[in-house]
């Protein structure tokens, strides 16, 4: 191996060090001449990249000799070119092929080959790869153990004297020179050396150089515990493994050792009753990517940090024991200053623990397991393959660990394949530290690595469409069939998602889940076949109750659309996926430690790719809940990112490549953490805050502007002690970036979380928003900011900052705002998805806000009276229900109350209209689809009972959520006042638009020199509320639609609330006089000390993990606290029964409870650990008992008078809901099912039919009666599943029987309807030539008269039921719209119609056109009566016409 000699100056070394390397591995460097000059390196070359990492490693003792050593390892993989194969003979040891010209040479010392192009390619990065890694380990505060040039004279002469005098040694007792370097603090190296060299060859002849022999490709491998005949391990002073993935081979030596004997023709071998040992084999290193990996090569020389470490595929490798039977991997090394093992690169399994659990298959060359009774699947050979446990690595601070998150690390995996999704194993364990088993987790770890529940792809599908495999294995694993028994779906790509549901559909014929199962989005279908931009892989684990086989069944979600977030906009949406995981605590701790450790140390193998898992959250969120189809059974949502698979290549897409199809470089977990954030860069931050910063990259946002680095100013907090103008300072920025002057003010920061954003850039950022005008704030992220910027009121623009186009765009970023450090190369080179702002929110116009659970309490402690609750209840919902009567009166006002009642703008812009069978998904769209479609809600029964619907849920969320519609009040975003004019207690409020209450009268665009009360979720205690005074400063006029806080006093106004800040936070804001006039403030009272609760705090920072595990060791410790059990929602219930049983928020524990709160809320970040246990000790420490839980969210429970909710839900709540339902109903009662209209096609074609079995043609009769039969036959399985249920009988589209979900059976119901086709009697084309187009148009999948007359026939049939709505609305929908002819409807494609939103204003002016029209034809009508021999049919003509236009020209 080379290593760098101690020259007589640092620059001859360096450059015998380049000659070494051009020598032995023909890579060229440049020459330097006397003039020669650091300046003169051009950063893009690599050559000069690697002289620059050399120059920084030289003059670091231990560190080149180590990173050499480390490429030449991976070199002589590269140059030997050897394909592993995994299923290969157990006993074999790969070997290259031989050619004629080796004939009469040994097996091993062959002549190198000349290197090609590509090979030289790979060298040179592989040489930069581990040069620059072992720079950044530097950095990190690494030291590497430095040879000693007297123990090197030594060893060579041992070794060499030690091959003459035994050549019959076994290779696994060589030594090379890196160990011998780690052995040379040792006194007797000598001894060492000599038992290392023994029994080397088997033939003294041998005199071909140990350079000849490095050059065929073969690593060296490290001293080897040795057996005596006994089988007790013998040993000198320090004892070595062998290297857990090298070949029993001929190892490579240094360029200094001397000759070695010639003519060896014998190969050596293995020792007797040894098995080999598994074959290394490295993947080539990433190639490093533009700019970024050239500024990130130069990082040495300006003492920086990589932006990127590298990364390189990871290899799987292993060899099968002769007998086939489980046992566990071990390994055993020493280090130099203990007895005890290291794990190390070069540390191996004792070759005598290889065993798998294996069985040879018929023709000897596949594995195959036996089937798993308990699996709860069909076991087959691609199905489950009981892969070997984890390996278990024994270690201490001093060895060196492989990095288990780093996918360029070898793995030990019996059966490994060439590639990582070539019957790559379900669950790939990575080498950890040994730990003592518990009772009972050997068996759980077991079952999670033998029975995994994510199945690996079969090797022939792989290249299928990446979502065309996944819906085929989506279907496999919830119907448990094997994927191969839908290889006709996997024969080539299918563009059409309907022909490959039918063609799965018709595989599964009569399976039991059929009817369970639900179609993905069609445009998330064709989304995924665009680059799966925007699209979800979701899916969840179910637990099992087997005693044996998987702990667990993944069930993969349909496809759905979602936003994007920072991840997935660099490296690709189908790179991640979201798994729901169960709940642990019904797992007893062994088992949950597994399970955890399982997730985190492995690599899944499932849909032909390798996923890692990198972050976890809890499952509590709406939006959640929708994406996952949650359940009981999901409490954690776990994200993977997928490292490696098919169409993954070192450098990513290519050119010629189809662009449809997903193709990415490979990354590793590590790769991916380390390009969010530099970890080198926090290593003294707390680790589970860091964590916690991840979800920064996985928040759903809109990526807008790009700044670039100097545009990005950095700046100090606002704080109590200097209350004044926010100015920019571009010089302070630079201090800043470069940590200079600190910010050592210890005075409250109040502005934490909010600072500004230069005019022109929030311009652009609207723009790239779509919007048509500025908002006042954006909530977004940008780096590691994140946080509420808001437009410069004093619009600075800095000439130093302005662009070519001469406009001026910044940001400020606070101390505060930084949630950790940045990527020091973003400073010189930056990468755009780590400077683009992106928008998770913005403001908008306010509307009116509601009252809730959490604030009655409080308002009513404050001095509100009971009665305003009372009055304010009715008021709400009679009003409601009258504005809802109202409107069913004219549909174009019912559109507007709908629209205004529940608005869709936004989600239609986000993800489009949702589909349910036949009709939108949402209640709200269905109201909007039956008005655009011309039906009237006086005239169908199916609409009115829409809207009877309507009135329910709004009477039953007010019962069960208690929000009561307030109309002076609002909620808004809030900052912190800029300009420092604000007094302490006093607010700045302005509207975009005049803010209008129709019942109280309010119509003003700013609110001034008024009492108001502010608040914020959750509030829990009486201080959580504050009235304070609003003020509307003129120079604050810029902020609208946002609520401006003071920066003066001593406790920021936000921190009174609960505990908020600015990054984001909404304030609840009323102005209503009957609840503000009565109110006084509270004090806030000072919090209890963190120990008063019992918490214990964990303080783990990055740096405490080892350097070489970190990321696994950092992900590891934070799943398992991120998934302990979170006590939030007990204490939060628990302070809520309390406080109902006592009638007051303000007592003692009532403070204390809601003080824990606040704690608990930010557990997860803050490192609380706060658990059942500790609970229980805190309410016996302070006299709590249990309490009931209170009568308004238990109507079992007896309600109480002394309560203001138990009065308001079942005494006043009850009372106006019975009024409105009744009320509606008997406005609305006898509505009509049936629709001329709708039948008039049917009606039509069944008279002709009648018409022509007089002349003997019955074909078409036929059809009529086989559609007939179809409809009813689809109804029979709707009647089955969708049973009647809820109050009089009445149908609920929200049933579901027999385990199947309701969307499930509309799919199927509407899938069937589709499927309808024309049948006669004969099984050719009909002789009828309107037959015929129809049998043809339903062949093509073309539209046609043929679904219409099916929907006609199907609501002729069962006009009364939701069924023929759900099956066939869409074509009902074109029915009724086209009944009147030409003229009277509009054809809109889908996608521009979505971006229509109905003016108030037009609704209006329609109102009155029809008023005067109506009045007009009065007039005439008059006039008619008074003019006798008046021609009346012309006069009622004229008369129509001006109705007709005042109606429809709008």
């Amino acid at each position: 191996m080379l290593h760098p000699t101690t020259p007589t100056k640092a620059d001859d070394g360096i450059e015998q060090l380049k000659r070494d390397i051009t020598t032995k591995w023909g890579i060229n460097f440049p020459g330097r001449d006397p003039a020669w000059s650091p300046s003169r390196r051009d950063s893009t070359r690599i050559e000069d990249r690697i002289l620059a990492c050399v120059q920084y490693l030289y003059f670091r003792d231990g560190a080149l000799p180590h990173a050499i050593d480390q490429f030449e390892r991976h070199a002589e993989s590269i140059y030997s070119n050897w394909q592993p194969k995994p299923r290969a003979d157990a006993d074999v040891i790969p070997y290259r092929n031989e050619g004629p010209a080796m004939k009469g040479k040994g097996d091993f010392l062959r002549k190198r080959t000349r290197p090609s192009d590509e090979m030289m390619k790979d060298l040179t990065t592989s040489l930069w790869n581990h040069l620059s890694q072992t720079a950044d380990r530097v950095r990190a505060g690494e030291s590497f153990a430095s040879p000693a040039p007297s123990a090197i004279s030594s060893f060579k002469n041992n070794r060499l004297s030690s091959k003459r005098n035994n050549v019959n040694a076994s290779p696994s007792h060589q030594l090379s020179i890196y160990q011998f370097f780690r052995l040379k603090s040792k006194p007797d190296i000598a001894n060492v050396a000599q038992h290392a060299s023994s029994d080397e060859f088997q033939d003294e002849d041998m005199t071909d150089t140990v350079d000849d022999a490095a050059s065929f490709g073969y690593p060296p491998l490290p001293i080897s515990k040795t057996r005596g005949d006994s089988g007790q391990t013998t040993s000198t002073e320090e004892n070595f493994g062998t290297p857990p993935t090298t070949p029993t081979r001929l190892q490579s030596g240094s360029m200094n050792l001397g000759k070695i004997p010639r003519g060896s023709k014998k190969r050596p071998l293995p020792e007797p009753n040894r098995l080999p040992l598994p074959q290394k084999v490295s993947r080539e290193s990433r190639s490093h990517d533009s700019l970024d990996d050239m500024i990130s090569a130069m990082s040495p020389i300006i003492g920086g940090n990589s932006a990127r470490p590298s990364a390189a595929r990871s290899s799987f490798s292993g060899t099968l024991s002769t007998s086939h039977s489980v046992g566990n991997l071990s390994s055993t090394s020493t280090s130099m200053t203990s007895k005890s093992s290291v794990t190390s690169a070069n540390t191996s399994f004792s070759s005598d623990s290889m065993v798998s659990s294996f069985t040879d298959s018929t023709n000897d060359t596949d594995i195959t397991v036996c089937q798993s009774k308990q699996s709860g699947r069909t076991a087959s050979t691609w199905e489950q393959i009981p892969w070997s446990k984890p390996a278990i690595w024994e270690g201490n601070q001093e060895s060196r660990v492989l990095d288990p998150m780093d996918c360029k690390q070898d793995l030990i995996v019996a059966g490994g394949s060439k590639h990582a999704t070539d019957m790559a194993p379900p669950s790939q364990p990575i080498k950890q530290p040994v730990r003592t088993l518990a009772p009972g987790k050997e068996d759980t770890v077991n079952r999670l690595y033998h029975h995994s529940p994510f199945i690996s792809t079969p090797p022939q599908f792989e290249n299928i469409a990446f979502r065309q495999l996944y819906e085929v294995t989506r279907v496999s694993l919830l119907c448990s069939i094997p994927i191969p028994h839908f290889s006709s779906c996997l024969k080539e790509n299918i563009d059409s998602y309907n022909l490959l549901w039918s063609n799965m559909m018709s595989i599964l014929n009569g399976h039991s889940k059929c009817a369970a199962l639900e179609r993905s989005s069609p445009d998330a279908w064709a989304k995924a076949g665009d680059g799966f931009e925007k699209v979800s892989l979701t899916g969840k684990l179910k637990p099992l109750s087997l005693q044996t086989g998987s702990l667990f069944e993944l069930n993969l979600l349909p496809l759905k659309t979602e936003s994007s977030y920072r991840f997935a906009r660099k490296f690709g949406h189908d790179r991640f996926c979201v798994i729901g995981i169960p709940d642990l605590k019904s797992y007893d701790t062994a088992t949950r430690e597994a399970v955890i450790d399982w997730l985190v140390d492995t690599r899944h193998c499932f849909l032909g790719r390798t996923w890692r898992c990198f972050f976890v959250q809890p499952e509590r969120t709406k939006k959640t809940q929708r994406n996952l189809r949650s359940n009981a059974d999901v409490k954690y949502r776990v994200h993977l990112f997928a490292e490696d698979g098919v169409g993954f290549t070192e450098m990513g897409r290519k050119r010629g490549i189809n662009l449809k199809v997903p193709h990415h470089a490979r990354k590793s977990v590590k790769d991916l953490i380390e390009w969010f954030m530099s970890m080198n860069s926090n290593l003294n931050e707390p680790s589970l805050k860091i964590f916690s910063r991840i979800k920064q990259g996985l928040t759903n946002t809109v990526p807008t502007f790009i700044f670039s680095p100097r545009e990005i100013i950095r700046s100090d907090n606002a704080h109590a002690d200097n209350p004044c103008v926010r100015r920019l300072d571009v010089r302070r920025s630079e201090d800043k970036k470069l940590k200079r002057n600190p910010d050592e003010s210890a005075s409250p920061v109040m502005n934490d979380g909010c600072a500004r954003i230069s005019r022109d850039a929030a311009e652009a950022v609207s723009s790239l928003l779509g919007l048509d005008y500025v908002p006042s704030a954006f909530q977004g992220r940008i780096g590691p900011a994140k946080g509420v910027w808001f437009v410069d009121a004093l619009e600075e623009a800095p000439a130093s900052l302005a662009r070519a186009d001469t406009k001026v765009y910044w940001i400020e970023v606070t101390d505060k705002q930084q949630k950790f450090e940045p990527h020091p190369i973003d400073s010189l080179s930056h990468d755009n998805e780590r400077v683009t702002f992106e928008v998770y929110k913005y403001s908008r116009r306010l509307s009116s806000a509601f009252l809730n659970f959490q604030l009655m309490p409080i308002l009513e402690d404050r001095g509100v009276p009971r009665k305003e609750f009372i009055d304010l209840f009715r008021e709400n919902l009679s009003s409601q229900v009258a504005q809802l009567e109202a409107a069913m009166e004219d549909v174009l006002a019912l559109r507007k109350w709908n629209q205004d009642s529940y608005p869709v703008t936004q989600e239609r812009a986000s993800g489009g209209i949702a589909m349910l069978g036949a009709l939108p998904e949402t209640q709200s769209e269905k109201t909007n689809w039956l008005i655009e479609s011309g039906f009237d809600p006086k005239f169908c029964a199916f609409f009115k009972q829409l809207l009877y619907n309507a009135v329910l849920a709004y009477c039953m969320n007010l019962e069960n959520r208690m929000h009561i519609g307030l109309g002076m009040s609002t909620n808004a975003l809030i900052i912190a006042d800029p300009l420092g004019i604000l007094n302490e207690d006093e607010v700045h409020v302005g509207f975009s638009c005049m803010f209008k209450d129709s019942k109280s009268g309010f119509n003003e665009n700013m609110l001034h020199e008024i009492d108001v009360l502010v608040a914020r979720s959750p509030a829990h205690l009486p201080s959580d509320i504050q009235k304070v005074r609003a003020i509307f400063k003129p120079e604050l006029k810029v902020y609208k639609d946002i609520v401006v806080f003071p920066c003066t006093g001593s406790t920021p106004l936000a921190d009174k609330l609960s505990g908020g800040d600015y990054d984001g936070d909404q304030v609840w804001l009323c102005w209503d006089p009957r609840i503000v006039a009565p109110f006084h403030n509270a004090t806030v009272p000072d919090p209890p000390a963190t120990k008063f609760f019992g918490i214990e705090e964990d303080t783990t920072e990055v740096s405490e993990f080892p350097c070489e595990t970190r990321i696994s060791e950092f992900l590891k410790h934070a799943f398992n606290f991120n998934m302990r059990m979170n006590m939030l929602g007990i204490c939060s219930n628990y302070h809520e029964a309390l406080c109902y049983h006592q009638d007051s928020i303000n007592s003692r524990q009532a403070i204390n409870l809601a003080a824990l709160l606040g704690k608990l809320v930010d557990s997860n970040k803050q490192g609380y650990k706060f658990d059942e246990a500790q609970w229980i000790s805190y309410q016996k420490a302070n006299g709590l008992k249990m309490v009931p839980v209170p009568a308004y969210k238990d109507k079992q429970n007896r309600p109480k008078a002394e309560s203001l909710i138990d009065h308001l839900v079942f005494v006043v709540a009850k009372e106006e809901r019975e009024k409105a339902l009744s009320g509606f109903d008997k406005r609305f009662e006898d509505v009509p099912s049936w629709d001329d209209d709708l039948v008039r096609l049917y009606k039509r074609e069944t008279e002709e039919a009648k018409a022509k079995e007089v002349k003997s043609n019955t074909q078409l009769s036929t059809v009529l009666a086989n559609l007939r039969k179809d409809i009813d036959k689809i109804y029979d399985y709707w009647k089955r599943y969708a049973r009647p249920s809820g109050e009089n009988g009445r149908q609920s589209t929200a049933h579901h029987g027999n385990g199947v979900s309701f969307r499930a059976i509309v799919e199927k119901c509407r899938l069937d309807f589709v499927a309808i086709a024309p049948k006669t009697d004969e099984p050719t084309l009909s002789d009828d030539t309107r037959i015929r187009h129809w049998q043809q148009d339903h062949a093509d999948s073309r539209p046609s008269y043929w679904d219409l007359l099916k929907a006609s026939a199907a609501f002729r049939m069962h006009d009364k039921t939701n069924y023929v709505w759900y099956i066939a609305g869409l074509e009902l929908g074109q029915i009724k719209a086209t009944a009147k002819g030409p003229g009277t409807f509009h054809t809109v494609v889908t996608h521009v119609f979505e971006t229509y939103k109905l003016d108030g204003k037009s609704v209006d002016t329609a109102k009155r056109r029809e008023l005067m029209a109506e009045q007009n034809r009065l007039e005439i009508m008059d006039d008619d009566a008074d003019e006798e021999g008046e021609d009346n049919e012309t006069q009622y003509g004229d008369s129509w016409s001006q109705v007709d236009w005042g109606e429809y020209d709008l």
